[in-house]
C-alpha cells in the first residue's frame, strides 16, 4: 500500500508549513517536499488541519500524486498530524450515520473530498518518518480561501462542472449499487469502502453520458424536495434497463452540486413519465404502473 506521510508546523507569519512524503514501497521510492500555506482569516479554530487539508488536496487532486484517475483512494494510506482530520472521516460512522464522529464542522467540509472521490483511502494519525527521500519536489505556495475545494466531474447536458456530496455518495451507494430500501438505505456499516470508489465512477459516467435528461418530479416530491433544497433545484433523469435514477442538483456558494440521488420505481413514482394508451383510454403513466403493484 502506498503511504503519503503529513506534517503540519504553524510559522510565526501565521502561515503554515505542511510537509510530505510519498513511499509507494520502499525508501528508493519515497518522493517528498513542502508547502507554504496560507490560511483565510475568516477560519478561527483548526487552521493547521485546514491548512494540511489544503496540502492533501493538491497532492491527490492537482498533483495526481498517486495516478488515481481510475483509481481514486485504493490502496492508499493516508498519515495526518491532526486528530480532528481522522475523526472526521472515521469510516464506521460515515457509513451509518453519513458523518464522521467529529464535533469540529469546519474540519469535516474541508475534508469532504477525502469523504466523497477518495473514501477508499486509510486515515491515520502516524509518526513523521524519518526517510530521507529520494527526490524533493520544489516549494509551492497554497492558499485556503473561505470556501474549501471539492473535486468535480463534467456534466455534459448542462455544460458545467457539478460536484457530489457525500450525502448523495451515501444515497447511491443505498439506493442504487444496493438496491436497499427506505428502511435499510441509511446504515450502510456492512457495505465494502470499494462500493463508493464505484459509486464515484458511476456519477461520473452518467454524467458525461447522452441518457441523462432533465425531468419534472410530482408534485407532491417536488414540494417535499424544494422545502428541502431550495426551489431552483434541477432534477436530472436517468433510465437504465436495470435501475433509473434522479439527481437532485442544487447551486451553493461553490457552484452546481448533486444534493441527494433518488431510484426510479414504478411502485413509488417520483418523476412525470408520458402519458400513454391502454387498451382505448389515454393513462397516466406514473398512477398506472403504480397500480400494477
Amino acid at each position: 500500500m502506498d503511504k503519503l506521510s503529513m506534517r503540519t508546523v504553524p510559522q510565526v507569519d501565521g502561515q503554515f508549513l505542511v510537509e510530505w512524503r510519498w513511499n509507494r514501497g520502499g525508501p528508493v521510492s519515497i518522493l517528498g517536499g513542502d508547502f507554504r500555506v496560507s490560511v483565510d482569516p475568516c477560519h478561527t479554530t483548526d487552521r493547521a488541519a485546514l491548512a494540511e487539508l489544503r496540502a492533501i488536496y493538491h497532492l491527490l487532486e492537482v498533483r495526481n500524486l498517486h495516478n488515481g484517475a481510475k483509481r481514486l483512494g485504493r490502496g492508499v494510506r493516508i498519515s495526518v498530524s491532526s486528530g480532528a482530520i481522522r475523526k472526521s472521516l472515521a469510516k464506521g460512522a460515515i457509513k451509518q450515520t453519513n458523518k464522521g464522529r467529529s464535533e469540529k464542522a469546519v474540519v469535516a467540509q474541508a475534508a469532504g473530498f477525502l469523504a466523497t472521490k477518495y473514501f477508499e483511502a486509510e486515515i491515520e494519525v502516524g509518526r513523521w518518518p524519518g526517510d530521507v527521500p529520494r527526490e524533493v519536489e520544489p516549494r509551492l505556495e497554497l492558499v485556503q480561501g473561505p470556501v474549501f475545494e471539492r473535486p468535480k466531474l463534467q456534466c455534459a447536458l448542462l455544460d458545467e462542472e457539478i460536484s457530489i456530496s457525500s450525502h448523495a455518495m451515501h444515497r447511491q451507494v443505498g439506493r442504487i449499487d444496493q438496491m436497499r430500501d427506505r428502511y435499510t438505505d441509511s446504515d450502510l456499516t456492512d457495505v465494502t469502502d470499494a462500493r463508493w470508489s464505484a459509486a464515484w465512477h458511476w456519477f461520473d459516467k452518467v454524467l458525461a453520458g447522452e441518457r441523462l435528461i432533465k425531468g419534472e418530479l410530482l408534485p407532491k416530491v417536488k414540494n417535499y424536495f424544494e422545502g428541502r433544497y431550495g426551489r431552483d433545484c434541477v432534477y436530472l433523469v436517468f433510465q437504465d434497463s436495470i435501475v433509473g435514477a434522479v439527481l437532485v442538483v442544487r447551486r451553493d456558494s461553490r457552484g452546481l452540486v448533486v444534493a441527494t440521488v433518488l431510484r426510479i420505481s414504478p411502485y413509488q413514482p417520483v418523476v412525470k413519465l408520458d402519458d400513454y394508451v391502454v387498451g382505448q383510454r389515454l393513462v397516466q403513466a406514473h398512477k398506472h404502473l403504480a397500480s400494477k403493484k
